[in-house]
């Protein structure tokens, strides 16, 4: 029903939208080596026909966003989480020198195998295009650090630039279709608990204040990009009664 019935006045849905269907595989691998290496890697495969996505189409009294069937997809890659205690090989550890090296990275190529899209009045091929809203690379790394009832952590995360559309425009005068540009982050967090009940806890986000955003707006409070958050700080107190 949320594919077939229109959730704006600006919203159209072809009469014959088909039925998406699909198969999904993954194969992977855990483990760890004393407490010094923990790993989870694993590779998947996602095909996807029939892909149901929206285009923007134009006649002399309006212009409005159209609910079709684009093409058949295929996304394959690589999720890792890799977790290193360098200390740990010490043979006498210490612990003041509880130290973690982390990377959560994800490499997704997803592209259309088949698709044709109607674009302007013509027939558009998009055969071996990117697969809208799918960035190429995810990576979350950093640093961890605990001393008793105390933790904190850096995270350094980069997320590549993706397409807002089928036909991978690179941009448009109203914004609402184009590139959503890579961008890096850094952010930090600790945590104290003391008392055996109480903890406070701090984060700052985007230390750098990176101007930003992840996602163009087709309607509400659009058309155009949406601007991420800049720099913040979140402190909370808690305690267990």
């Amino acid at each position: 029903h949320s594919d077939i019935l229109p959730s704006s006045p600006l919203d159209r849905t072809d009469p014959n939208l088909e039925d998406a269907k699909g198969d999904n595989s993954e194969l992977g691998i855990r483990g760890n080596w004393k407490n010094v290496f923990q790993w989870d890697i694993n590779y998947f495969l996602l095909r996807y026909n029939n892909r149901i996505g929206i285009l923007i189409e134009t006649n002399p009294e309006e212009t409005f966003f159209y609910k079709t069937n684009i093409g058949d997809m295929l996304s394959q890659g690589m999720e890792a989480y890799i977790e290193f205690h360098p200390f740990e090989l010490l043979a006498t550890h210490s612990r003041y020198l509880n130290i973690g090296l982390f990377t959560a990275t994800a490499y997704n190529s997803a592209h259309y195998k088949k698709g044709t899209v109607n674009s302007g009045g013509n027939n558009v091929d998009i055969t071996g295009n990117d697969v809208e809203n799918v960035p190429s690379w995810i990576s979350r790394n950093g640093i961890n650090y605990h001393l008793k009832s105390f933790s904190s952590a850096f995270q350094f995360s980069y997320v590549s630039r993706s397409f807002s559309d089928a036909l991978n425009t690179v941009s448009t005068s109203s914004g609402v279709n184009g590139i959503v540009p890579s961008y890096f982050l850094v952010d930090f967090n600790m945590s104290y608990n003391f008392g055996n009940r109480y903890n406070l806890k701090m984060s700052l986000n985007n230390l750098a204040d990176k101007k930003y955003y992840t996602r163009r707006a087709t309607g509400y409070p659009g058309p155009g990009i949406l601007p991420s958050d800049g720099r913040s700080i979140l402190i909370s107190f808690g305690a267990k009664i």
